[in-house]
């Protein structure tokens, strides 16, 4: 018993002085699991000396939402949403959240598995203020479509993709203040199995 925390405890204890020493960053995958003692929260194994070590600790969890496509003409889950939520953070305010897309295997949304990035600009750029609003309507230099992902599309289509992100880039190193407005689906938060806020307080 607590022999999981042990190694776990000897590792961190190695590693970390040495990921100071050459200015390296070190990722620690843990898994959230339900607590033994049955007060409903999340816990990861490994003790609390990983905790302390860690500099910033989020939560992953999948939403409830699926993405399927077609997949050698069978309609397959290729994705879901992902929300991130930091419960300790050194460098900035702890317990902000947001969501990304992942899939899983290649699709027509992503040729490749992992985070939809390009996506998660194209938002950032509406909410950003480099493209221009109007209801359903999205424009941004010259270009005009209705509804965000046939926008999206024709930037992409239009081979203005690298253009597109540089001006996003540009807004965020600027500063520019977020745009957004109540039940905004473009930033709502996806629904988990467990609706409940992740809170952790041993941080």
């Amino acid at each position: 018993m607590g022999g999981n925390a042990g190694v776990m405890k000897r590792n961190v204890q190695t590693v970390a002085p040495l990921a100071n020493l050459y200015n390296v960053t070190c990722f620690y995958l843990n898994q959230l699991r339900q607590d033994m003692s049955g007060y409903n929260r999340p816990m990861t194994p490994g003790g609390n000396a990983v905790k302390h070590a860690m500099s910033v600790r989020m939560y992953l969890r999948p939403g409830s939402e699926k993405y399927f496509d077609k997949v050698d003409g069978e309609n397959v889950q290729v994705g879901f949403p992902i929300v991130v939520k930091t419960v300790k953070n050194s460098y900035g305010p702890p317990f902000r959240e947001g969501w990304t897309d992942f899939y899983n295997q290649p699709s027509t949304f992503l040729d490749h598995p992992g985070i939809d990035v390009q996506r998660d600009l194209a938002r950032m750029g509406i909410l950003l203020g480099v493209v221009q609003r109007q209801g359903a309507w999205f424009s941004w230099n010259g270009i005009k479509a209705q509804g965000r992902d046939s926008f999206f599309k024709e930037v992409w289509d239009g081979g203005m993709t690298e253009e597109f992100n540089q001006a996003i880039f540009q807004a965020i190193q600027a500063g520019s203040n977020l745009i957004i407005t109540d039940d905004d689906d473009l930033i709502a938060r996806p629904e988990t199995a467990d609706s409940e806020d992740i809170n952790d307080s041993e941080v």
